[in-house]
């Protein structure tokens, strides 16, 4: 399957919704946008806002390439902060597996504290981006 630039694609989540990513960049790996929008997966793609922007990494293209991130449409791509973008890519590539970790937890379906460094999801969100209230720790979700 074909990705590109400014595609909108979806992020499956544990409650049968769907996170919303967009691929900022093409290069050898993907740099891509991820949200805080969840939705159905029969949704219409939208533009994103930069409000909306939680995270910005290189994935590896592995979920796009086979479709598990289905592509939903196009839109323009949204104002990136100059910071957010840099660290973005001089950062190295995350496992799709992780980017799906951290939407399930924004959304309270996945322990926020669920990797072994409890702050691990802090430290993959966009610059000025806190802990969402819908977050849950281990023992909430227990």
């Amino acid at each position: 399957m074909r990705y590109d630039q400014a595609d909108i694609f979806l992020v499956p989540l544990f409650n049968g919704q769907y996170g919303v990513g967009q691929v900022v960049t093409t290069e050898a790996t993907p740099l891509c946008a991820f949200t805080l929008r969840q939705q159905p997966f029969d949704a219409v793609a939208a533009p994103l806002t930069p409000a909306e922007i939680i995270a910005l990494h290189k994935v590896d293209a592995a979920h796009l390439a086979d479709g598990t991130w289905p592509v939903i449409g196009l839109e323009q791509i949204p104002q990136i902060s100059a910071l957010d973008r840099l660290n973005a890519l001089e950062s190295d590539p995350l496992d799709p597996a992780i980017i799906e970790a951290l939407l399930n937890a924004w959304h309270g379906l996945y322990p926020w504290d669920g990797f072994p460094d409890r702050t691990f999801f802090d430290g993959l969100l966009c610059t000025g981006v806190s802990k969402p209230a819908s977050a849950r720790t281990k023992g909430q979700l227990a």
